[in-house]
């Protein structure tokens, strides 16, 4: 955006608008120096999020598929977000850097956030930059264009960003469809195009505008030379992922597809004329009966769980031509070669690193408790220690949910009416810490 200055009042050479800057702020210099990213020449406007576009849709299956992996996601999110956004004014800092802290009842404030749903927004834009690595938020305009009436979190999913301007060097649109799948030509009916505010400078870049009532705003961390989608944490954890969601395939194919045979039963021949005199005048009926009669009590007798550990007294005779013991009923143990737990240590080592990716204390989960494969985070003081850890990692997204917040505060007027040389209008996210048994209270409320 090209602006001339002064005094605090600005013209936008783009949009031919004068407009003024907040206290405290002024247009930029010049703007700041970014590479290039080489066009190929594709036809369609929106850069590609995977090699064929489709790679969130694959996240989101993963995600869907994998317990550990959901759960992680969204308690993280949870964590995150605490008790949702609140306005305070920021009245000191003390030398350990604990802030002082007032809350603010401002009617308009606090309706604004009510019609937002400030609590779903901050979650739903926590849970979109762990499990895909952005989070794009929409936001309306007032009729008179004097205040944002609405800000609106935007399923990442069905977004794609404009590919770089060659002329201002940064993304200046944002493209909406339901189903990127069906690869609609733009402009389509399915796809719809919103403005993006200038990454970074977005409150002067809205200040510029005329003409249009929404815009698009973009909370990322670009890392690894992504020019675009920055990966999500756990993405690095892709083939644990993989094999977490097939452990349980296995699983269940192995029950459904294997017999497991527990005893082998031989009945000697020379049993059935020993013990019944009159078995060589039977018919072959009367001696058929027999054997299933004597099969079937010996299978009850052996199976089911309340008889485990019984004895079986069987007689044995000498066979006349081998001259050797011979048992008439004998019954052999088979090993199990599917022992229950098989498997397991691979789910457990998939679910760590899984977790690790996310820099989510396995405890947290409940993979902390004694005995099994978790056994090395025993007791509530890890769990109590690791939530505190976490709220304390996750002060990166707090900040980035803020973004929008605080591009509202000075564009509807909020900081002016209520921010003085002393105090300074904030948003922070109250959480309920828990505390030792010694303090008598299950809880206690902090503000991160």
């Amino acid at each position: 955006m090209s602006v001339i200055f002064k005094d605090g009042i600005g013209y936008s050479n783009r949009t031919k608008t004068a407009y003024v800057v907040p206290t405290g702020g002024q247009a930029d210099g010049k703007k700041i120096t970014v590479p290039e990213v080489k066009d190929f020449g594709l036809a369609r406007p929106w850069a590609d999020w995977g090699t064929t576009n489709d790679l969130p849709i694959k996240m989101a299956k993963d995600i869907e598929e994998c317990g550990v992996l959901s759960a992680g996601l969204d308690g993280k999110a949870r964590i995150a977000t605490g008790k949702g956004p609140a306005p305070f004014l920021l009245v000191n800092v003390d030398n350990d850097g604990k802030e002082e802290l007032e809350y603010v009842k401002d009617p308009e404030i606090q309706d604004w956030f009510e019609m937002n749903d400030s609590f779903n927004f901050s979650f739903l834009s926590s849970y979109d930059l762990f499990s895909y690595g952005w989070s794009p938020t929409q936001m309306m305009l007032s009729r008179d264009r004097t205040k944002i009436n609405r800000i609106k979190r935007t399923d990442v999913v069905t977004a794609r960003l404009e590919r770089k301007s060659k002329i201002s060097g940064e993304i200046e649109g944002l493209y909406l469809n339901a189903d990127w799948q069906c690869n609609y030509t733009y402009p389509s009916e399915y796809i719809k195009r919103v403005p993006v505010l200038a990454e970074g400078g977005e409150l002067q870049d809205l200040l510029g505008r005329t003409g249009a009532y929404e815009f698009a705003i973009i909370n990322r961390q670009l890392r690894n030379g992504k020019q675009y989608y920055p990966p999500p944490l756990w993405y690095s954890t892709k083939a644990w992922v993989d094999i977490a969601k097939a452990i349980p395939a296995m699983k269940m194919a192995m029950f459904n597809n294997q017999m497991t045979i527990k005893y082998v039963v031989t009945i000697s021949q020379n049993y059935w004329t020993r013990i019944h005199k009159t078995w060589a005048s039977m018919t072959s009926t009367q001696r058929q009966d027999i054997i299933d009669n004597k099969l079937d009590e010996i299978d009850k007798y052996l199976a089911g769980n309340e008889n485990q550990y019984k004895s079986i007294f069987a007689n044995s005779y000498i066979d006349p031509v081998t001259k050797t013991e011979t048992a008439d009923i004998k019954i052999d143990v088979l090993d199990d070669k599917v022992k229950d737990g098989k498997l397991l240590p691979d789910g457990s080592a998939a679910t760590s690193e899984i977790l690790f990716a996310l820099m989510i204390n396995p405890a947290l989960f409940g993979a902390g408790t004694p005995e099994g494969s978790y056994s090395k985070n025993p007791g509530g003081s890890n769990i109590r220690e690791a939530y505190m850890v976490q709220i304390m990692m996750l002060e990166s997204e707090r900040r980035m949910n803020a973004r929008p917040l605080n591009i509202v505060k000075h564009y509807n007027g909020w900081a002016k009416r209520l921010e003085t040389a002393e105090k300074r209008l904030v948003f922070r996210y109250p959480s309920g810490l828990l505390t030792t048994l010694d303090t008598g209270k299950s809880t206690k409320p902090e503000i991160v």
